[in-house]
């Protein structure tokens, strides 16, 4: 499989993705010696004790996790659902779905772990807008719920699609495309990514800022790095050396002062310090203090955490 990395995203198969786990910068999402995954509440007590290899967020409340070497669907009370099916590898839920793949072939399934679209795809992306990604003798097309193609693989090089836009590269620059494939914002960044509640983010020269879906630049591109608007009117960014906060105006909300930083979900983003993971509100004040190896985001009540011996 080519793959090739871009600051925190990759290329694979022609298609820009967010690496797993999606939610932080720093975080590695590989096993390591000693190091397993749980879940806590909103307050850090303990609520599934680690035990996984690897452990996303909950979503209608299920889980993926990595269980003896493969992917199993879990419910809140740790329990494997599906019948114990087991996955060679998954993605998040999204839309009441997730992709799975097995024998070396992608489809869906749905929060209980029962396959709903068959695997028969080289690789498969979450669904958005009622609409996946798939990838079929080398090009990308796309399908609704019930495993129609309903957009014929065509494209070579994407990224994940979002708010009926895909980002698309054209002789070496990236813009974005309509679902027909025509391009609405000239293609002339070194990367970009998906739009997130009327922005989207964009390198240019070196730099990141942000752009509306008209294609104007709204925040300046001065930054090392910038993640995605979630819609808690706070965005993620980089500049010389360390994390903090911006508003859609650009300006600091959360001055930069750490190691790494994950978005905001459920009114708490992770952060890194002295190379231990916690959370802070949207205030900037540390909610749960900073002990994990890593941390996931906060949805559904729970909080996936890497704990080493």
């Amino acid at each position: 499989m080519f793959s090739k990395r871009f600051v925190g995203w990759i290329l694979v198969l022609g298609v820009l993705l967010v690496p797993f786990p999606l939610w932080a910068q720093g975080v590695s999402g590989k096993a390591k010696l000693g190091c397993l995954w749980g879940y806590i509440d909103a307050k850090g007590k303990m609520v599934i004790s680690p035990k996984f290899e690897f452990a996303s967020i909950f979503f209608q409340g299920r889980a993926m996790v990595k269980w003896k070497g493969l992917w199993v669907v879990i419910n809140k009370q740790g329990l494997v659902l599906g019948g114990g099916i087991k996955f060679g590898n998954i993605g998040l839920f999204s839309e009441g779905l997730a992709a799975v793949q097995i024998n070396g072939k992608w489809g869906f399934i749905d929060i209980n772990g029962k396959i709903v679209i068959k695997p028969q795809f080289d690789a498969a992306l979450r669904f958005e807008g009622g609409l996946a990604a798939v990838y079929v003798n080398g090009k990308w097309g796309f399908i609704n719920k019930l495993g129609i193609m309903v957009v014929p693989p065509k494209f070579k090089m994407i990224g994940i699609p979002s708010a009926g836009l895909i980002p698309l590269m054209v002789e070496g620059k990236w813009g974005f495309a309509n679902l027909k494939g025509k391009l609405v914002i000239p293609a002339k960044f070194e990367l970009v990514l998906p739009f997130m509640n009327g922005l989207a983010s964009v390198k240019i020269n070196g730099k990141w800022g942000a752009i509306n879906k008209f294609g104007i630049m709204v925040i300046p591109p001065k930054f090392e790095s910038i993640g995605l608007n979630l819609g808690v009117g706070l965005i993620r960014v980089k500049l010389n050396g360390k994390w903090g906060f911006i508003g859609p105006d650009g300006k600091f909300v959360i001055k930069p002062q750490f190691e790494g930083v994950g978005i905001f979900v459920g009114g708490l983003a992770s952060v890194k310090i002295n190379g231990k993971w916690g959370k802070i509100d949207i205030t900037g004040q540390i909610k749960i203090p900073p002990i994990y190896a890593e941390i996931g985001p906060f949805v559904n009540g729970m909080i996936a955490v890497k704990v080493c011996k």
